[in-house]
């Protein structure tokens, strides 16, 4: 076990060089006489990695040969560019010899923080909690079935297919998986993608001159702060691309050439991949977009060039985003959720509408949401009163984009999502303007009004403090799992600290039966507690992680008992029903009942609903129905031939 975790974690780090290796070119392309530091190389080499996902997956082509192949010539681009500079390296080490003798205090402490780092990247690897539903069910099938079947595929019943991602996030989940195992998973986010946001953060801090024990307090802030981690979709790999996105647009004709060309691509790759990460970030994506163009309209004279860059990156994001627009559109019949089409969700079948209500419950629970997202919030807040009534200089343009894009993009939450879990799902873009505009502040090189006499070091350290503690609340969770996971008793142990496989061969081979029960190539609609388990090149399956959320046309009838909707199946040629009944595929009634209450977010009431209402017809038509496997926990139907 101590091989394969070796193994894995150095993998990890060879996709970061390589993500390097690829920002290095994309440096060289687009803006040559400007040398970005190795965070932004690093960053613009995921979101580079995220583009090519998108034309690999059309093409069908994803394997895990055709990854080791990208990575490795990543790889090999960062050493090309390391030699052809490794003649100033002996001046750097001399350098660096001399200021470690006049700073021996920061270094101490700056090697701990290093350690820290890469503990912290070093528990990702092993990490021992999955969400048993969203990841079990979904997200970690996604990456196999790429490196399986060569791309994400169709799957019209799959709800998180649509609406988490276009597939950026599970092309970089297939990077890690392609030489690494599914108990790795975290290493994506929770470890290249942290590592990543810290080495941008510290390129920012060098690049605005912020006093070196004031860069400490803020990279100690990254150390100690940890996602909101309910599953593995796109948190740190998101506030990397939010965070590279302002250091693009401050100072913004610092990053800028004479080619209209080159200036459009190299912004419409972060925000494509930012779109691509994640669905709920296209809205935020959208207004710093159209703030980015303001700020350079602003500062640029030229209005002929500025329309010309505009409509290129637009059409630029367009044609970067197309291929998983288009992969989305053959799965799931919309090309991006639900800005261009609803497709096959249940809202177009006039069913289970997810509206925000007025009543009493409704509006406590906003309330609720709103306040456990206060960790975020009211330094959003104290970003809007500084590019209210403080700020005159340039900067100003900065704090309102930052404030605006995730003002509105909070807001969007409240209005698609019904104010769900607000924290989770703002965390990326608040988190990165966050530290952005702190950063600014303990620079301390704004300009305030002349009534007010300010050090924006003071404001600055009281937001870092401030955040501090709030996380550290936050963090309660995480150390809560530390202890679990030295629960020996519990066997967690195994899991979380030695690397251990997360299924054991018994679950392996009762996967490997069941399929093998289905004819291959017939299709499976499948509720079982670990989808990833599949073989997808032997049996097309459809992944019903959410049921009635998607479905193809007239739209799954869940109310109307086991017999109306095997004819659903059968009319699409679906025969074959695979159930986890043995634990009730991690979504057992006792333990969801309470989502059923009046004062529930109206969308997880729904969802729960559907989804007990699709188990209750399952288990109703086992009995009526061929049940050609069964291990005593999953079984699969043959709707095709009765009892």
């Amino acid at each position: 076990m101590l091989v394969e975790y070796i193994t894995a974690f150095v993998w990890g780090l060879i996709v970061l060089v390589a993500f390097i290796g690829y920002g290095n070119i994309v440096n060289l392309l687009l803006l040559p006489k400007k040398k970005f530091d190795v965070g932004m190389q690093a960053a613009f080499g995921l979101v580079f990695s995220v583009t090519i996902g998108g034309f690999l997956n059309l093409a069908g082509v994803i394997s895990s040969f055709l990854i080791t192949m990208f990575v490795i010539l990543g790889v090999l681009m960062r050493v090309v560019f390391w030699l052809k500079n490794c003649s100033t390296w002996s001046i750097f080490v001399h350098k660096t010899f001399a200021f470690v003798k006049k700073n021996k205090v920061f270094v101490i402490i700056s090697v701990i923080l290093f350690i820290t780092i890469i503990a912290r990247y070093g528990v990702s690897v092993s990490f021992f909690g999955f969400n048993g539903s969203d990841d079990h069910h979904g997200y970690m099938a996604f990456p196999a079935q790429m490196l399986q079947t060569g791309s994400l595929g169709e799957d019209p019943f799959s709800h998180r297919r649509v609406t988490s991602s276009l597939g950026g996030q599970y092309f970089l989940h297939a990077i890690i998986l392609s030489n690494t195992s599914f108990k790795n998973l975290h290493i994506t986010d929770n470890g290249l993608g942290y590592l990543i946001l810290i080495l941008l953060l510290i390129g920012f801090l060098r690049e605005k001159k912020v006093e070196k024990f004031l860069c400490l307090s803020v990279v100690l802030l990254m150390t100690v702060v940890v996602s909101p981690v309910l599953n593995i979709t796109a948190s740190y790999t998101a506030a990397v691309v939010f965070f590279l996105i302002l250091r693009l647009a401050y100072p913004i004709l610092d990053f800028k050439s004479h080619s209209v060309w080159r200036n459009a691509l190299l912004i419409a790759l972060p925000f494509s991949a930012l779109c691509a990460l994640k669905s709920t970030f296209v809205v935020v994506s959208a207004v710093l977009f159209l703030g980015y163009y303001v700020i350079y309209f602003r500062r640029l004279r030229d209005h002929k060039t500025f329309k010309k860059e505009f409509i290129v990156a637009v059409l630029a994001i367009f044609i970067f985003l197309l291929p998983w627009m288009l992969s989305m559109l053959a799965s799931s019949g919309t090309l991006l959720y639900p800005i261009f089409g609803r497709g096959y969700k249940d809202t177009v079948y006039g069913a289970f509408e997810h509206v925000i209500r007025l009543d009493v419950y409704s509006v406590l629970r906003l309330f609720f949401e709103g306040f456990v997202s206060l960790i975020t919030l009211l330094p959003l807040l104290a970003i809007g009163i500084i590019a209210r009534g403080l700020v005159v200089s340039e900067e100003k343009n900065m704090f309102w984009l930052v404030f605006s894009g995730s003002l509105i993009g909070v807001l969007a939450l409240v209005l698609l999502l019904s104010g769900y879990s607000l924290y989770y799902y703002s965390f990326a873009y608040l988190f990165a303007g966050i530290l952005f505009v702190s950063c600014l502040l303990l620079a301390n090189k704004l300009r305030f009004r002349r009534f007010y006499n300010f050090d924006s070091r003071a404001i600055g350290m009281i937001m870092i403090v401030f955040l501090f503690g709030a996380f550290l609340q936050k963090d309660l969770a995480v150390i809560n799992n530390i202890k679990y996971s030295l629960d020996t008793d519990s066997g967690s142990l195994k899991v979380g600290l030695m690397n251990s496989d997360l299924v054991n061969e018994n679950e392996l081979q009762q996967y490997s039966d069941l399929q093998k029960a289905v004819p291959e190539g017939e299709i499976i609609i499948a509720r079982l507690d670990r989808n990833f388990l599949f073989d997808f090149s032997r049996n097309r399956i459809y992944i019903n992680d959410e049921p009635g959320g998607f479905s193809l046309p007239p739209g799954m009838p869940l109310r109307s008992g086991g017999e109306a909707m095997a004819d659903y199946f059968m009319s699409h040629d679906i025969k074959y029903i695979a159930y986890s009944y043995g634990n009730e595929a991690n979504f057992a009634r006792a333990s969801v009942s309470g989502m059923l209450k009046p004062h529930v977010n109206p969308l997880l009431r729904a969802i729960t609903e559907n989804g007990l209402a699709f188990q209750d017809n399952t288990i109703e038509l086992s009995k009526t129905r061929q049940i050609i496997y069964d291990d005593g926990k999953n079984f699969v139907i043959n709707l095709s031939v009765k009892k």
